[in-house]
């Protein structure tokens, strides 16, 4: 008999709706971009997520629902990257946004 061990998957998704031409128009100056965690469907509560905008590096830990958050304070296009590490049972996962706020 084979047994097959595997990691378990994660997931990153966010409250990105892109248009047509793959930007987002939903987001304005004082929003927030929301990502959630989850390994194996289920949600993530205090687990250390980075999350660099643009470039720079913010370590955050989920709530209890799973999220991070980064509030947009100016107009500015922001390069999002944000990425779990996971460990030896759950994969790694990053997910990257272009945003820009225009208004």
């Amino acid at each position: 008999k084979w047994i097959t061990i595997s990691k378990l998957k994660s997931t990153l998704t966010d409250n990105f709706v892109a248009d047509d031409k793959g930007k987002d128009n939903n987001f304005i100056k004082g929003s927030k971009y929301v990502v959630t965690l989850k390994v194996d469907g289920q949600i993530m509560p205090n687990t250390k997520i980075n999350m660099y905008v643009n470039g720079e590096k913010k370590t955050k830990t989920t709530d209890k629902a799973g999220t991070v958050a980064f509030a947009f304070s100016k107009k500015d296009t922001y390069k999002i990257k944000t990425v779990y590490k996971g460990d030896k049972n759950r994969e790694s996962v990053e997910l990257t946004r272009t945003i820009t706020i225009s208004e």
